[in-house]
């Protein structure tokens, strides 16, 4: 449990000034891409659904939507891509609203 507590606190410090430039958002879509580290297996929806988590909860504390329920947030997909062979599992989330779209991307180590 601390483990996933310190990888929230850092992902949130880590996306937040990311996320400034953002305007204000009530509904809006996710579409995350997953590039692993390796050409090994990987269960897309156990990346998928944490980073979810964790992005979804971002937008809230920078105010882009007012919460990350369903009248909110109300589709996400994610999928893999072919391994960018570092040494950090890497993210792109596509963020579609009326408002336009954004591209925010990350690297992290998991």
């Amino acid at each position: 449990h601390y483990k996933h507590s310190a990888l929230k606190k850092n992902f949130h410090k880590l996306m937040v000034p990311k996320l400034k430039h953002l305007p204000k958002m009530d509904k809006i879509s996710l579409h995350y891409q997953v590039f692993p580290k390796t050409r090994g297996r990987l269960d897309t929806m156990n990346v998928g659904s944490i980073v979810d988590k964790f992005f979804s909860d971002v937008l809230v504390e920078a105010g882009v939507i007012p919460d990350d329920d369903y009248t909110h947030a109300v589709f996400n997909s994610s999928r893999k891509h072919c391994p960018h062979m570092s040494k950090n599992l890497a993210f792109r989330v596509q963020l579609e609203s009326n408002c336009g779209s954004s591209t925010i991307r990350s690297s992290q180590k998991y």
